[in-house]
């Protein structure tokens, strides 16, 4: 593909609109292209046989405001926008469907973008902002086409490049298949074109509840893997997923001696640790090796063993492994520092974010391990399994660049979602280089197991940094919240030595798709705190963020104000307690169930049920953060 949107070059834009039957709104959409601080050359309505008078009248109407209209017999939106390149010349194509619109600056942001990506980006992809009857922005992810296979996070609204279509590239136009962008673009990902996200102007995506997509229901990657077999060629999609999604990833100092053994598990990256910084990553774990830890590559069932240790252990415990005499064991007795260390990739992301001028070293690694996730498990390992064919460290497949670092909320967001994709989609993939496949037995239909993997590590998965959110209640029954990131004793009663503290659930610590942020503040002349929801971040410098809330329900999630009154309950000590006042829940918001609390134990506090017989145990790993937020004081010495 040779790129015709770059720096510099004179660009012509084309926006296509499919259109069917959607009259009443379709002149927004058109306004919409026309307000661009860069404007639009070219717009084409491309209308898909509707039958309603009043759509055709606007039609009509919108062809005399010098609009252009192709009509076609309904095709599905897919034939549509195929139309609609074929009546267009622009080197850049605006696809907006058209019950959407854009922001005044949309496409000269996103074409700038388009035009500074590297040459084999294809299509800019930008965040949605929900309309309608949902009000909530979505943000997407960085480009990941292991996880594209898993679901369409490259919608419609950005800008893609015409040497796309140039190269033959085209949507389906089979009515019955559904999901003809998301099609659209795992086919360019799987031919080596890619995206990148746009988070400047986010596409304001117009809900009105049940819609065309939710009536598709085969997605995800057994509908890819049914539209493209040939992922499941020549180990193709084992080879997509090392490149994009490890499951290990393996760092390792510079040594021109290394050499890496022929793995009976290929889904790993080694990625190369210079002399200052540690290296970005993208495996679901991260194994960093040193000394004479860089001679077990050459056991050829090395990563295997790793992955399989790293995997069984629920919620997952980091790993120092240390030398020993033969084979693999668990260690007991004390030993030398470790040659390597392995943890999830979520420690390893804050590890690195945190580094100013520690040492980058194992060691560093498995203290700060220590401090955060506890005291790693510890495993013997001597290299007993002859060396397979070997290939040197300068002959071996280069890793795929990580996403660059996030830079404002938005990335920093978009950051915590690929966070959140390391937790499932991420999984390991126990697969030999050949291909062939050695799974779990499934307990399903599925017949390699990978679909096993993945809905049971969706079950599983919480989002990460997640906060507890407490409820403090002092002896004279004032009442406030206060977060963790560790889970902390609990206590029913209320005692001048101490306040009761109850976990009413679990929360986010940075913003995610689907959250509103909850903040307290004080009032200076009465010294009472008030707690509110908001969909924006506070405005006042006053105002205290503790975290971010789900403002989405879900099966399991209990909606904050009512976990608080139910714990508050419970508490013994103060004749009557007053709860916190908690504003602006206009939104919905809810909280996680958290586990179970461990209650302090006194002679006249016995530990309390759970209410409504005991909130559900949260089952995904315990991500303990370093983060302690810190609050200003308010009333009985008890801060918000």
């Amino acid at each position: 593909m040779i790129r015709r949107v770059k720096a510099g070059a004179d660009v012509k834009v084309s926006a296509v609109i499919p259109f069917f039957n959607d009259g009443a709104i379709i002149e927004e959409a058109v306004r919409s292209i026309r307000r661009q601080s860069r404007p639009v050359e070219e717009i084409v309505v491309i209308d898909d046989g509707s039958t309603d008078p009043f759509s055709l009248s606007v039609l009509d109407r919108l062809k005399e405001d010098v609009t252009d209209v192709v009509r076609q017999q309904n095709r599905g939106p897919g034939s549509a926008r195929n139309l609609g390149v074929a009546h267009t010349d622009g080197e850049a194509l605006l696809f907006l469907d058209s019950d959407d619109t854009v922001g005044d600056n949309h496409v000269e942001l996103a074409l700038a973008a388009l035009a500074d990506a590297p040459e084999d980006v294809g299509f800019v992809y930008p965040d949605l902002q929900f309309t309608g009857n949902e009000s909530r922005l979505l943000v997407m992810p960085p480009y990941n086409l292991y996880l594209l296979l898993h679901r369409n996070y490259c919608g419609m609204g950005g800008l893609v490049d015409r040497a796309v279509f140039d190269a033959g590239f085209s949507f389906r136009s089979e009515q019955s298949v559904g999901h003809e962008d998301w099609d659209f673009f795992v086919r360019l990902g799987v031919n080596g074109i890619f995206g990148r996200p746009l988070h400047s102007s986010p596409l304001h995506y117009r809900r009105w509840g049940y819609s065309r997509s939710d009536g598709v229901h085969q997605s995800g990657l057994s509908a890819a893997r049914h539209l493209h077999p040939e992922l499941d060629v020549g180990g193709r999609l084992v080879q997509i997923k090392r490149v994009w999604a490890p499951a290990l990833s393996v760092v390792v100092p510079m040594s021109a001696m290394l050499s890496v053994a022929d793995q009976s598990c290929d889904d790993f990256e080694i990625v190369v640790r210079g002399e200052t910084g540690v290296p970005r990553t993208r495996g679901r774990w991260v194994l960093m090796l040193e000394g004479d830890g860089l001679h077990a590559l050459r056991d050829g069932t090395f990563v295997e063993r790793v992955v399989r240790l790293a995997s069984d252990r629920s919620p997952s415990v980091p790993i120092a492994l240390h030398a020993g005499s033969a084979g693999w064991h668990p260690l007991v007795e004390p030993g030398a520092e470790p040659f390597g260390v392995v943890a999830e990739g979520h420690y390893y992301l804050d590890w690195r974010r945190g580094l100013d001028a520690v040492a980058t070293d194992v060691a560093a690694f498995c203290a700060y391990l220590t401090v955060t996730a506890g005291s790693p498990d510890r495993w013997a390992y001597a290299n007993g399994t002859p060396p397979a064919a070997l290939v040197p460290l300068a002959q071996f497949r280069p890793p795929l660049p990580p996403p660059e670092p996030p830079n404002g909320p938005l990335e920093t967001t978009a950051s915590e979602v690929e966070r959140g994709f390391r937790h499932h989609e991420a999984l390991p993939l126990f697969m030999p280089a050949t291909g062939i496949g050695r799974l779990p037995n499934p307990p399903g239909p599925s017949q390699d197991g990978l679909g096993a993997i993945v809905e049971r590590a969706w079950s599983d998965w919480m989002p990460p940094r997640s906060l507890e959110l407490h409820l403090l209640v002092d002896v004279f029954g004032r009442a406030t919240l206060e977060t963790a990131g560790s889970p902390r004793a609990a206590s029913v009663r209320a005692t001048a030595g101490g306040p009761a503290r109850l976990c009413v659930g679990q929360i986010w610590e940075l913003p995610f798709p689907g959250t509103a942020c909850l903040s307290s503040a004080v009032d200076p002349s009465t010294d009472d705190i008030t707690y509110k929801v908001t969909r924006e971040l506070p405005s006042d410098a006053g105002d205290t963020v503790l975290g971010y809330v789900p403002v989405d329900f879900l099966p399991g999630r209990v909606e904050l104000a009512r976990s608080v009154e139910e714990w508050a309950a419970v508490v013994r000590g103060p004749q009557h307690v007053t709860l916190p006042r908690l504003l602006d829940l206009s939104p919905g918001a809810y909280v996680e169930p958290s586990r179970a609390p461990s209650y302090v134990e006194t002679s006249d506090s016995p530990a309390a049920p759970s209410p409504g017989g005991g909130a559900p145990a949260h089952r995904g790993p315990d991500h303990r953060a370093m983060l302690r937020i810190r609050r200003r004081k308010g009333p009985g010495g008890i801060g918000p």
